[in-house]
């Protein structure tokens, strides 16, 4: 019965604060028969702070923390009225008390992660999960206290505890440490969120090739094939045993590119690119990968249209197959640009396509692009600069999406001045985009 109607006085101060009445809520707190409880004063000091009296605020809740409180409504109070304040690392300092009176306590070992993580103090997050661990057996606390060394040695840590995280995340799977290199039943057993982490161990430690294994193993326990990432409707991972968050096959397929260009291997992460392009054809990102990669793998820069080429040919594919997406339009562009640059380094005939390449059977259009950016690149860009303004005109960011190629129509221009001819060819698209007839 007691506890009942002391539960309705601290209810009555709940719904003052729920209802902004900060005033009230005070008032409340300071009755004869409450006042002396620690977490009417916890609740008098957030009602202060939100009255503007910090200083206050923060003495009684200091007060308040002093007695290592351990109950949830206590330790809730002191949290709002600490963080309200800007004493964050107050709140950290709390938990840990509690933490400490009650060991065994799984949700105050809890709140100490979550809040020494978020003052920074990765150190006392590596071994409070570890505690966990201890306590609760999941394995998703031992990716806590990986995750916590990682961060650690982002920070400039010792870089030697990125091999233990390794031995951490491989013993609570059940693969023996003793042998290097990744187990085949590694990835089925990992969640998707404990794939990236595991595969950004790895990385770390320089072992690439064992990375990219790990990916490829995910990929086959969730039976990707080549069509699969079109509908993307499996995510990838352990549901059981995860972290709450699993891979999509757009995640994996991009993590495996990167591991490829890192071992070298720029033409298969173009490949890979050019799937996920596939899947999401107004994905800048992956326009501008695939262009990368793609130059990079140039054995000469005398070379360099040629290699372009097979891009240029999968773009204008996307183009005509989705002619309403701006990325295929846009990734044209880039793609001049970066041809253009290469022109003024080493000239004009570096658009010279041999007789007999795999690709020159697609195409007037591509012997039309070939001639323009040879007799007139400057033209050429502004011709698709235009269709671009016209295509696009309602686009909020298209001077935005514009602006690298009209930097680089300067460039390219003698004396970085544009033809006057160019200059009205784009005022008047301009004309017509912004006013259009019998509007």
């Amino acid at each position: 019965m007691a506890a009942s109607a002391n539960s309705r006085k601290l209810q009555s101060i709940y719904n003052a604060l729920d209802a902004s009445n900060y005033a009230l809520a005070v008032k409340l707190c300071e009755m004869k028969d409450v006042e002396r409880w620690a977490v009417t004063k916890a609740l008098k000091s957030y009602g202060l702070a939100k009255l503007g009296y910090s200083d206050e605020a923060l003495a009684l809740a200091k007060e308040v923390a002093s007695k290592a409180p351990t109950d949830e409504d206590t330790l809730r109070a002191l949290e709002w009225s600490f963080h309200y304040v800007g004493a964050s690392d107050e709140i950290a300092k709390v938990f840990e008390a509690a933490s400490k009176a009650q060991p065994d306590n799984p949700s105050l070992a809890t709140e100490v992660f979550v809040h020494a993580a978020g003052i920074g103090d990765f150190l006392k997050a590596q071994k409070t999960a570890l505690r966990l661990y201890k306590l609760s057996g999941e394995r998703c606390h031992i990716m806590w206290a990986v995750t916590a060394i990682l961060v650690q040695v982002q920070l400039g840590g010792n870089h030697t505890m990125i091999a233990v995280a390794e031995r951490m995340v491989r013993k609570v799977l059940g693969v023996d440490t003793s042998k290097d290199g990744p187990s085949m039943t590694i990835a089925p057993k990992l969640s998707g969120q404990e794939t990236e982490i595991y595969v950004l161990i790895l990385r770390k430690l320089g072992k690439l090739t064992d990375a990219l294994t790990v990916l490829e193993e995910a990929k086959e326990a969730a039976n990707l094939d080549g069509k699969e990432i079109l509908e993307n409707s499996t995510p990838i991972g352990d549901r059981k045993h995860g972290m709450g968050i699993l891979m999509q096959h757009e995640d994996l397929k991009r993590m495996m590119a990167e591991i490829m260009s890192e071992l070298g291997d720029f033409r298969s992460a173009c490949t890979v690119y050019r799937k996920l392009l596939a899947a999401h054809p107004d994905q800048w990102l992956y326009y501008a990968q695939l262009l990368e990669f793609r130059l990079r793998d140039v054995d000469s820069p005398s070379t360099i249209f040629n290699c372009l080429l097979p891009e240029l040919e999968f773009i204008i594919d996307l183009q005509k197959k989705h002619p309403k997406y701006s990325g295929p339009r846009l990734a044209e562009l880039e793609l001049m640009k970066l041809i253009m640059g290469y022109m003024q380094e080493l000239g004009t005939e570096i658009v010279e396509v041999p007789a007999g390449m795999p690709w020159s059977h697609t195409t007037s259009l591509i012997s039309n692009f070939q001639l323009e950016m040879k007799n007139s690149p400057a033209g050429a860009l502004c011709n698709i600069i235009v269709q671009y303004m016209s295509d696009f005109s309602t686009k909020p960011s298209v001077f935005q999406d514009l602006k690298p190629y009209l930097e680089a129509l300067l460039r390219v221009s003698p004396d970085g001045r544009v033809d006057d001819f160019y200059v009205l060819k784009l005022l008047h698209c301009l004309r017509e985009v912004c006013f259009p007839p019998g509007k």
